[in-house]
């Protein structure tokens, strides 16, 4: 009778830990799935997959324990968590270029909108005085500010944010032109980023990268 209580106990002691890593697979495998767009995915599908392993084995084994079908689930979980990061390096290769050069060509239509209002200004100027302003610096965007150098007669609407590029007139008097130059920046992503130019005739060229 205490051979037969013995026995019963062992089994429900391998019982407990088949299940136990039959059930942690499975678990592990879930969490992997969900979060498998992440490292973090990845790595809980393989301990899901080495947790099923191991439940299998114990189940190949004794067969009596059970927990086989929870162990199958948790190692096709865990192959379907670590796939998951290939889909998401994949994805992040080419959604993140896209974005940042989306980002880079809103920030130029920002440089590009600038221009035209300098250039508006600079022709009301020119029929005050007879002549474009001289060349000067109105805005250096080498560090985080809004400071703008007004320059008599010469009435522009300031940004409402930080400017990104630095903003001069490099040509003044008889002759215009107006330059946007991203190259010393505080937003580094711009530096790559050549500069824009706005001429007498209001053509604006350069912002490419």
């Amino acid at each position: 009778m205490d051979e037969q209580q013995n026995i019963s106990k062992e089994t429900a002691v391998v019982q407990t830990k088949k299940n136990s890593a039959a059930t942690t697979s499975l678990v592990l495998g879930i969490i992997g799935v969900v979060t498998g767009l992440f490292l973090i995915g990845s790595i809980l599908g393989i301990i899901a997959i080495i947790f099923g392993i191991i439940a299998l084995v114990r189940a190949g084994k004794s067969p009596e324990i059970g927990g086989k079908g929870k162990a199958i689930a948790g190692i096709i979980l865990g192959a379907i968590a670590i796939i998951l990061i290939f889909f998401a390096a994949i994805f992040s290769a080419i959604a993140i270029p896209r974005f940042m050069a989306a980002s880079k060509k809103a920030k130029i239509s920002e440089a590009r909108l600038m221009m035209k209002k300098v250039w508006e200004a600079a022709g009301t100027y020119y029929e005050a005085n007879g002549l474009y302003p001289p060349p000067m610096i109105l805005h250096n965007a080498s560090t985080k500010n809004n400071d703008w150098n007004d320059y008599p007669g010469l009435i522009v609407e300031h940004p409402t944010k930080y400017p990104r590029f630095s903003y001069k007139i490099t040509k003044g008097g008889t002759d215009f032109e107006f330059t946007a130059s991203s190259q010393n920046s505080w937003d580094n992503s711009l530096w790559d980023v050549s500069p824009v130019k706005i001429n007498i005739e209001g053509v604006i060229t350069g912002g490419t990268f």
